[in-house]
This record gives structure tokens, sequence and C-alpha cells, in this order.
């Protein structure tokens, strides 16, 4: 123990902490920062939880001391929204795997500090032939059918997607025919249906 006046001495066995000689510290985890290298994605599921890790977003290794290895394990956010299309997410919490290190989510870097680029992808559906597709005879191969043809699987509770789609006939003649589906419209943009998902 060093004083600044020489009149005076102070042992180490004289200052009392936890006990004689021994005083309580702590050690602070040193701070990084990081930022973006990848969108968050996910598939729309009707909330706004965002998740990410390491091949989302790059930790500044300017600040890690030589001979320490640190990587992220996992990073938590939110969605400015729970629907499909670009989006928004606000980082609140970053994990990693070295506890002398900490993250905060203010010092991740993406579209502005804190938060990041993210986007939620439609949900994909898939459709099944409840009746004929039939229209009366007009010297055309066209086809169109909707919900009163189809049954659609893999909406989430509480949503409601309507369908219509279009399509050609195998032959402009009157007669039992096949359809090809060419298109098909959702009215709920969080959901997309391929046309090879809809089976007859």
């Amino acid at each position: 123990v060093t004083l600044d006046n020489s009149n005076y001495s102070l042992a180490a066995a004289a200052v009392t902490g936890s006990e004689a000689g021994k005083l309580t510290g702590h050690i602070d985890q040193k701070a990084l920062s990081a930022s973006q290298t990848a969108t968050v994605t996910k598939t729309y599921n009707k909330n706004n939880t965002a998740v990410f890790d390491a091949t989302n977003i790059t930790l500044d290794t300017s600040g890690i001391i030589s001979g320490d290895t640190v990587s992220v394990t996992g990073g938590t956010g939110t969605y400015d929204s729970v629907n499909a299309g670009d989006r928004t997410v606000t980082v609140t919490g970053v994990t990693l795997d070295n506890s002398n290190y900490s993250l905060a989510a203010a010092a991740v870097t993406g579209s502005e500090a804190g938060k990041l680029t993210g986007h939620i992808n439609q949900k994909a559906l898939s459709a099944t032939q409840t009746a004929a597709v039939t229209k009366t005879y007009d010297k055309n191969d066209s086809a169109a059918f909707d919900n009163s043809d189809l049954t659609v699987s893999g909406v989430i509770t509480g949503d409601t997607v309507s369908v219509t789609g279009s399509g050609t006939y195998d032959s402009v003649n009157a007669g039992d025919r096949s359809v090809t589906v060419t298109g098909v419209t959702l009215d709920n943009s969080n959901y997309s249906l391929a046309a090879a998902a809809v089976t007859g």
C-alpha cells in the first residue's frame, strides 16, 4: 500500500475488507461491438419475435484481447411488425460464449445502432381440390377457380385466406378435362401458395 504522506504507513494486513488484508473486488466484463452481416429472417408465424446468431452479426475483433476467443451464441429481438415483408429488428439481447466480455444491444449496428435489417418470409400453404373446376363451353381453354374448389392447409388460427386462381384446360371441348394450374392469388400477403402445391 502506498501513501502520499511519508509520516504514515499502512501495512497490507491492516487493510480490512472481507477479512484482514483482503478487499472485496470486481472485474467488469470488457464491452465489445458488432455489425450486421446478414438479414435476420424467419417465416411468418403471427408474432414479432426475432432470433439471430453469429451468421447475422460479426464481432469487432479489435476489442478482443490477444489469445482470447469470443463468439456470438445467440441473440434476440423484436420485428417492427408481425407481418411478412422487409422489417426492422430491435435488438433486445446478445449471448456470448466468453463471460469476460459483453455485447450490449445498442452496440450491435445494422440499419442503425441497436437495430438490424430483417425480413419475414411468407408462410407457404398447400391446397387440395374439393370440387371440379367447371365452366360452360366458350371455345377457349382458360380456367378459373377459387375457395369453392379447394381446401387450403397451413393457415394459422385466427387468420383468413381466400384463393383465386387461373389455369388451362387440356382441351377447349366440352367433357371431363384436366386443368393445369398457372397462377394462384391470395388475399393475405403473409401467405403464399405455389401452383405446384395445389393438388387435384
